[in-house]
């Protein structure tokens, strides 16, 4: 049984359509949004020091987030 596959090129598109610049907005203010929405209550159950957690848990992520643009300069592929 012989097919004839043809190689097809397709060439992706280079632009944004407006669905994804809609999920692209939606999805970079959906954590901001669920931080904003959660720290009250965090701070009615657990105190101001919730707050406190919050900021130091943020220390790790800023220093990853350090590394990995030092990184990504020196190996950009």
């Amino acid at each position: 049984m012989e097919t004839n596959l043809t190689p097809k090129h397709h060439r992706l598109r280079q632009t944004f359509s407006l669905l994804d610049l809609s999920s692209l907005s939606i999805s970079s203010v959906g954590p901001a949004f669920s931080i904003s929405a959660t720290a009250g209550v965090m701070v009615a159950y657990s105190g101001i020091y919730s707050l406190l957690a919050v900021v130091l848990v943020a220390i790790p992520f800023l220093l990853s987030a350090f590394i990995f643009r030092v990184l990504n300069q020196h190996f950009p592929h």
